[in-house]
């Protein structure tokens, strides 16, 4: 195939996909069998086909109007022949032939070029439905997948805050400040009994807090790690797709502590004796573990039966001593909000 050719083989294309994205598409309901139906637009013909034998019919009209129109719309019954006349305001209607009656749709009603009109033309009193682009009205209505029960995993990622790092890091000193919020990892497994009462496990990794400051003769620095493992329940009040949930157990936490603190050379006289003393950097680590409780809530919106995007806040209260049995403890809480996806496993 030659350049022209192909050029003018990808010009047609276009322009007959132009034309059905532009087609207003009327669909008639319960017209006699096998009569004709007709559509007029300002006393023109513009298409007219045959019902089928259960009185249905579909006309594409492309190009009948290319623009928005304005209409006035009757149906006019000619024995076995229908005619649906849409009419701008500006357009005086020509009168239905002696042997039709005409019958107006009360309203004036915007047709564009990509509407679907759904005439129901049986009886009396004819119906109609416009909705402005593609439109079947026999597609089975759209439903969503109940809440589901059973054994679930996921993973989450959220952003979230320690309480006590700045106050308890850097106590008196006011040169001291401290960066204790940051993004968290965290991954569960549930399984729910109903679809109202759940237990499940989980993992959450907070961000690492650090925390820096100086005084005078000496400077510190040392940042705070710590994982936590949860253990508790659900309980949730399933809305269609939507389960809101309210969660709440334990926790133990692992953390690991580490302050580095540098203490400068001091300068002494006496007697007019000069002396210096040595300073030097110190490195102090404190593993803590220990107990604590978590509670929290959040929804989950389940797209199918085996996935759900959810959304959640938690408060987790962090406590727990020096592994080693010395004096130094732990004692803080971390609040999330957090963003995940859940899935179900099994059928």
């Amino acid at each position: 195939m030659t350049t022209l050719a192909r050029t003018l083989a990808a010009l047609v294309a276009t322009i007959a996909a132009a034309t059905v994205v532009s087609a207003q598409t009327v669909i008639v309901k319960d017209a006699p069998a096998g009569g004709t139906v007709d559509i007029v637009v300002n006393n023109t013909v513009v298409a007219s086909d045959t019902a089928n034998a259960n009185g249905r019919l579909t006309l594409v009209v492309p190009g009948a109007n290319r623009a928005d129109m304005d209409a006035l719309i009757a149906v006019d019954s000619c024995g076995t022949r229908r005619r649906i006349v849409f009419t701008q305001p500006s357009v005086t209607a020509a009168a239905p032939d002696a042997a039709c009656v005409r019958r107006e749709i009360a309203g004036l009603f915007v047709v564009r070029p990509v509407s679907t009109i759904v005439f129901n033309v049986e009886g009396a009193h004819p119906r109609l439905l416009l909705r402005q682009g593609p439109f079947n009205p026999d597609a089975p209505p759209k439903t969503w997948a109940a809440v589901p029960g059973g054994l679930m995993i996921s993973a989450s990622t959220g952003f979230g805050t320690f309480g006590n790092v700045g106050l308890v890091q850097c106590g008196s000193v006011t040169d001291c400040s401290a960066d204790d919020t940051g993004f968290s990892l965290g991954a569960g497994a549930e399984f729910w009994f109903a679809r109202y009462f759940a237990v499940e496990v989980g993992y959450l990794k907070p961000a690492v807090a650090n925390w820096e400051g100086a005084g005078s003769g000496f400077s510190f620095s040392g940042e705070q790690d710590v994982r936590l493992f949860t253990g508790g329940a659900k309980v949730g009040l399933p809305t269609g797709p939507v389960r809101v949930f309210a969660r709440g157990g334990v926790n133990k936490h692992r953390g690991l502590s580490t302050l580095s603190q540098k203490i400068d050379d001091t300068t002494i006289t006496v007697d007019a004796v000069t002396t210096t003393i040595t300073g030097g950097t110190q490195q102090i680590q404190l593993e803590t573990e220990g107990y604590g409780y978590y509670v929290g809530a959040g929804l989950e919106l389940w797209l199918n039966r085996h996935v759900a995007p959810f959304f959640g806040a938690d408060y987790q209260k962090i406590k727990g001593s020096d592994r080693s049995d010395g004096e130094g403890l732990m004692d803080d809480r971390h609040i999330s909000v957090t963003l995940g996806i859940r899935l179900r496993l099994g059928k």
